[in-house]
């Protein structure tokens, strides 16, 4: 992208955006809202499932698949704009960017870029979800996880989400290394919802921090 073309001045001294990488973050910024949106309703209409007796197993899935999704959609956003500061360090272009450009892979380059590694918004990403993650995560990443492959259900008898004990000899090899308690359906999904919310929120604080404030690498 040249850099002739009309640019939108940050507020302070980072880097001037283009038009269209403007433009694009604001778009990432609205799927990924979008996607915490869906998960809110999916988690009601679940719970609603549930009270009356219903299946879950499909409104669990799916609101599993939107958080993931919001953490895919913020980290595009990191991309973007960390793309911004260091356009040699292997990320994806943002006119570029692929369906490849998600939480692991994004979370992979930043760390492995020799100017990038110990940024704060590269050590947030990987402190969070694999040096040391919170609990919410570490649920959501198994629950995710297994239902790539298999159906989710409540245990038996309960209204409980399954553990990482609780899965078959069959699909262990799917989870390994996972070691997840099981929890209450509704107060799991909640610590999930308000956890994804919180990573978003702090992703995009670091993220303005340094677009105000680190000069643009040539």
């Amino acid at each position: 992208m040249a850099r002739s073309q009309q640019r939108k001045e940050p507020a302070d001294g980072g880097p001037a955006l283009s038009r269209e990488t403007s433009e694009l973050l604001e778009g990432l910024r609205r799927f990924t809202d979008e996607r915490i949106e869906a998960a809110g309703l999916c988690r009601e209409s679940m719970l609603a499932a549930l009270s009356a007796g219903g299946a879950v197993s499909i409104g669990l899935h799916a609101f599993l698949r939107e958080c993931w999704a919001a953490l895919d959609g913020v980290a595009r956003e990191v991309n973007a704009s960390m793309y911004q500061l260091f356009p040699d360090a292997g990320l994806y272009a943002p006119m570029r960017m692929t369906r490849q450009s998600t939480l692991y892979m994004v979370r992979k380059k930043l760390r492995e870029g020799r100017h990038t590694a110990q940024h704060p918004v590269s050590r947030f990403l990987y402190e969070q979800t694999r040096q040391a993650p919170a609990e919410a995560y570490e649920r959501l990443s198994f629950l995710r996880n297994l239902s790539l492959f298999l159906p989710l259900a409540l245990l038996p008898q309960t209204s409980r989400l399954p553990g990482s004990g609780d899965v078959s000899r069959s699909a262990r090899q799917i989870v390994k290394g996972a070691n997840v308690a099981p929890a209450d359906v509704g107060e799991g999904t909640e610590q999930i919802l308000e956890w994804v919310k919180g990573f978003v929120a702090e992703c995009r604080r670091r993220l303005a921090e340094a677009l105000r404030t680190e000069p643009e690498k040539e």
